[in-house]
């Protein structure tokens, strides 16, 4: 009997302990699976590739500084930081509420800047949803001021301005046009959908996920 019962004690020894165990890793899981959250949210907040923000205009619109070399309007891309992405045009803008006067030389903006968005046209100085001809945005004395698109009141188109170039064939700036450094860059928008099918997939399984800021090597967000 003394026998039985000290095996009794034992065995329910043995499950107190792995009751202890499990909890402790489902508590270890969730506090990962909380500062895994928390480092995206604080990497979405980066509007910026750099981690910069040359202008803000609204919560969820920024104005990102750079350059690229491959031609392509959509390349500027590179510039946004994780979970944003280049505006597309107006009805993005007036989504987040951006006006004619945040648009056209706001408070704080350098002369001669200018930030594109994805928006363009058909042709005619006529914005659309359809065609690849000039490229609208925002900025300070920029680019043929007054062939407006909605808020926007400026925009690239018939030739090469500053930093902006590329321009051949005056239909297709949209795809044709690159930049060099200065005179703005890029009008990026926060996505609706940060977290990314990789990211959640990490949260699920545990896998290490890197996440480069900017363009610099040592600017890494390691998520596990």
């Amino acid at each position: 009997p003394a026998d039985a019962a000290t095996k009794v004690r034992l065995r329910n020894a043995q499950h107190g302990k792995t009751a202890v165990e499990e909890h402790q890793r489902d508590h270890t899981k969730s506090t990962d699976t909380q500062e895994t959250r928390k480092l995206a949210e604080l990497i979405s907040e980066m509007a910026c590739a750099d981690g910069s923000e040359e202008h803000k205009f609204a919560a969820h619109v920024v104005g990102c500084d750079g350059a690229w070399t491959t031609p392509g309007i959509v390349n500027g891309a590179a510039l946004c930081g994780y979970g944003w992405e280049i505006c597309q045009g107006k009805a993005a803008l007036k989504q987040h509420g951006i006006t004619a006067a945040d648009c056209d030389c706001p408070p704080g903006m350098s002369g001669e800047t200018f930030y594109a968005t994805l928006q363009s046209g058909a042709g005619s100085w006529q914005c659309s949803a359809n065609g690849a001809d000039d490229v609208w945005g925002c900025g300070c004395h920029g680019p043929n001021k007054g062939k407006t698109c909605g808020m926007m009141n400026y925009a690239l188109g018939n030739k090469n301005w500053k930093a902006w170039q590329g321009d051949k064939h005056w239909v297709s700036e949209l795809n044709d046009f690159h930049k060099n450094v200065g005179n703005g860059g890029v009008m990026c928008c926060k996505k609706k959908a940060v977290a990314s099918s990789a990211m959640r997939r990490a949260q699920a399984s545990g896998d290490r996920v890197v996440v480069t800021i900017g363009k610099s090597s040592s600017k890494k967000r390691c998520v596990t």
